[in-house]
């Protein structure tokens, strides 16, 4: 082997070896930023059963929020992205209390983490959750919205758990992907904001959207 040719090799050697190493660094920075996790204390919600509250909580879900959206019908969970080998698996949940729903678990505080503040009842951050809108809600609109939550037709539908493949662990650790951690993006200390009065006004129209 000629010498010239030996310190080839041995420059592209090391070169990979750099490369496996930032890749490696690059994947567990984005796992890190995944897995983080917030401590979270909120109060217990008084959780309205009246017809009024329901029927405001079901305007809110279905036709404010568009839950089923992402969430499929029924709110029985879907697939929002299923590509392994590059962003992930991300998985909107089962939000009814069927077999494999978040529903039956769920507290009335695991909804106010979720919907308010984008985490889970593990105080890890929920991803491409809208949390950062359903933040701005008032106390009553988010008690009606988790009455009408806990009152959908169960539905059995089991899915996997979000996993982020390394094309979305090193766009976390890249940044632009970053706001796709709901809780990111909120002020968890800040105060529920007061809903404006109902009506055909900007101030309502603002609320709403």
């Amino acid at each position: 082997m000629s010498r010239w040719l030996k310190w080839i090799l041995i420059f592209l050697g090391s070169l990979g070896g750099l490369l496996a190493i930032s890749l490696a660094v690059v994947l567990a920075s984005g796992r890190s930023r995944f897995n983080r996790t917030y401590d979270i204390v909120v109060a217990a919600p008084q959780i309205p059963t009246d017809e009024a509250a329901l029927a405001r909580g079901e305007h809110l879900v279905n036709a404010v929020a568009h839950c089923a959206y992402c969430h499929g019908d029924g709110l029985k969970g879907d697939f929002v992205e299923n590509d392994p080998a590059t962003i992930g698996v991300v998985v909107a949940p089962n939000l009814t209390s069927g077999d494999w729903g978040v529903g039956a678990a769920f507290h009335a505080e695991d909804w106010v983490r979720a919907l308010r503040h984008g985490v889970n009842p593990e105080g890890r951050s929920l991803f491409v959750m809208p949390s950062f809108m359903f933040n701005r809600m008032s106390e009553e609109d988010l008690a009606a919205t988790i009455a009408y939550l806990q009152t959908i037709e169960p539905v059995d539908n089991m899915l996997p758990e979000t996993e982020l493949g390394p094309m979305a662990y090193a766009l976390l650790t890249a940044g632009p992907l970053l706001e796709g951690m709901a809780a990111t993006r909120i002020d968890h200390q800040a105060p529920f904001s007061a809903a404006p009065a109902e009506g055909e006004t900007a101030d309502y129209g603002a609320y709403l959207a």
